[in-house]
């Protein structure tokens, strides 16, 4: 891959993201339309985002969102209830709560694993609260937001992944 085709990659990463934070500033602000996971989704797992189509009840979706959007409560209960959707695992939640608060929560997946040498591979709700707490004690330390941290651990994850 040429210089200009990982430029082009790279700006429609970006892109993606942008368009999933947004659609969690909408999550926050009140929507329970299924087309904001989804683009959270496309940012996140773009070959399995289609998996959320499937969740036909707004009830659901709407009760699931109203946890994860809650000002307190436990990482864990809200991790919980997003696995409740069809297609998402640990580390789509991750991304989800990402979205809707990322002063607050950060993206776990197989690529910062990789970056820390993890030697557990099966990304559990615990692991990732584990790991949230850890991200949080790191980025204050260092002085820098989750975001940025977890950009650099997945960026170290995916050069560790083509060594």
């Amino acid at each position: 891959m040429g210089v200009l085709d990982r430029a082009v990659t790279r700006s429609k990463i970006y892109e993606r993201e942008i368009a999933a934070m947004e659609a969690g500033k909408r999550i926050r602000s009140g929507s329970r339309e299924i087309d904001d996971l989804l683009m959270i989704a496309e940012w996140k797992a773009p070959r399995s985002a289609h998996h959320l189509k499937s969740n036909k009840s707004s009830e659901l979706l709407s009760e699931v969102l109203d946890v994860a959007t809650a000002e307190c409560g436990l990482t864990g209960k809200k991790v919980d209830e997003l696995v409740k959707l069809v297609g998402v695992r640990i580390p789509m939640a991750s991304a989800i709560l990402t979205c809707i608060n990322p002063a607050s929560y950060t993206v776990i997946d197989v690529k910062v694993l990789d970056a820390l040498h993890a030697k557990q591979r099966t990304i559990t709700r615990d692991l990732y609260i584990r790991y949230l707490t850890f991200c949080r004690s790191t980025a204050k330390e260092i002085g820098v937001e989750l975001r940025q941290l977890d950009r650099a651990l997945w960026k170290s994850g995916s050069i560790a992944e083509s060594v």
